[in-house]
């Protein structure tokens, strides 16, 4: 037997319990919180990353065009030097030349 005034009494513990089952529920809810908050950064990143590739291998096949399109121009302007050199007399390219001594 309880002395009065000494010891736990029903509705305390009853309290207590409610304070803790509260106390429980609050930490779920921030914890459920914070894994949302960072499964939301993640998601973030990996679009940032995805973003950044994309946004990388479009620029490098720009690039890749435009230096494409350069060595094609060169390669252009050299065929008209060459073209453009011939010295009178010189047989076109792949003519049937008949040499006689």
């Amino acid at each position: 037997m309880a002395i009065n005034g000494i010891g736990p009494t029903t509705p305390n513990f009853q309290q207590v319990d409610n304070a803790a089952a509260e106390r429980r529920l609050a930490e779920q809810r921030q914890l459920q919180q914070e894994e949302q908050r960072i499964r939301e950064q993640q998601a973030a990143s990996t679009e940032q990353v995805s973003t950044r590739r994309e946004e990388t291998r479009a620029l490098e096949q720009a690039q890749s065009a435009e230096l494409q399109d350069f060595l094609t121009r060169q390669d252009l302007l050299a065929q008209n030097v060459q073209s453009s050199q011939r010295t009178p007399g010189t047989p076109a390219p792949g003519s049937i030349i008949s040499v006689t001594a």
